[in-house]
């Protein structure tokens, strides 16, 4: 009788634990879920921001746009820390889980990682276009100061020969003509050339 008293005790016992280790195992599971849901989702989020987002033309707009894109990069390196957490938590459920589930949650550690992945290509595409976007900016503006300077230079030269007397040879006088109508050209020109360079058009007169 003491016998299977001391044998009933250690079933008791060995249930007990069971149980908890069972609870345990479901915590932990609860645990992988719903951070497996809310990583993907704030994945999911900043993607959609990503991909609705456009390139505009305007330096001001690009600029904001350079901020926001450093503001996703900051984020998605704190969600590498939630990922590395995810995937910790996976490896330690394979090691005790039921052979059942062991695929399950591999292949929940595998879309994770590659949801990561993509979400991550997609911010270096959107930071190399904006990039791309600036320096063509950074360059067309060059070359309007390029064109306002040829263009001063060039009003400045018809300005004095225009003050120097008229000569008496008719190449002379053809050569004069001929910049002459180089002037009238600048001229037709003068407000086009002062939007683009963003200058007062009486700077070529």
């Amino acid at each position: 009788m003491e016998e299977l008293s001391k044998q009933w005790e250690d079933v008791c016992h060995l249930s007990v634990s069971k149980q908890s280790l069972l609870e345990a195992a479901l915590c932990q599971a609860e645990q992988f879920h719903s951070s497996v849901q809310a990583f993907l989702g704030r994945l999911m989020e900043t993607e959609r921001k990503l991909k609705s987002g456009f390139i505009p033309e305007e330096e001001e707009a690009l600029l904001a746009l350079k901020q926001q894109h450093q503001e996703h990069v900051t984020s998605l390196e704190c969600e590498r820390q939630a990922l590395d957490c995810v995937v910790s938590l996976g490896d330690e459920i394979l090691v005790s889980c039921n052979p059942e589930s062991v695929n399950t949650i591999r292949t929940w550690i595998s879309t994770v990682q590659q949801r990561w992945q993509e979400v991550m290509s997609w911010v270096s595409l959107q930071g190399d276009r904006v990039e791309a976007a600036l320096l063509s900016l950074a360059s067309e503006r060059q070359e309007m100061e390029q064109l306002r300077d040829w263009v001063l230079a060039a009003a400045e030269s018809l300005t004095l020969r225009d003050q120097e007397p008229l000569p008496d040879e008719i190449v002379q006088i053809e050569e004069l003509i001929s910049l002459h109508g180089v002037r009238i050209l600048l001229s037709e020109s003068n407000a086009q050339v002062c939007v683009l360079c963003q200058c007062p058009e009486d700077s070529f007169l």
